[in-house]
């Protein structure tokens, strides 16, 4: 878990210096989104009383599937299926890592 720790940091990083593309401050926004899908699948997962990932990888699902629906309904055309899929994919993987941290926590 310090390495999802590590690659969130150093996504965040990258985009401060320009090194993956930072138009409109987006890097911050998509480092907040990560976090919050992670946090999300710690709380879900702190919650649940056994499974703990998998109510972790729901919660981001669930998280993504309002944020996508908002940002369908205000831009229609905004994003195209594969970029949809993909990051319901990330969502879900998001999710399960706070569901894991929120598991350690118990053990």
């Amino acid at each position: 878990m310090t390495g999802l720790a590590g690659a969130l940091l150093l996504f965040l990083v990258m985009g401060l210096f320009g090194i993956v593309d930072s138009r409109d401050d987006a890097v911050a926004l998509i480092f907040l989104q990560f976090l919050g899908l992670v946090v999300s699948g710690y709380v879900a997962g702190r919650f649940a009383r056994r499974d703990h990932a998998m109510h972790g990888g729901y919660a981001g699902l669930a998280l993504f599937a309002v944020a996508t629906a908002i940002t369908l309904a205000s831009d229609p055309g905004s994003g195209s299926l594969l970029v949809i899929a993909f990051t319901g994919l990330l969502a879900v993987v998001l999710g399960t890592a706070g569901g894991v941290l929120a598991g350690l926590r118990d053990s």
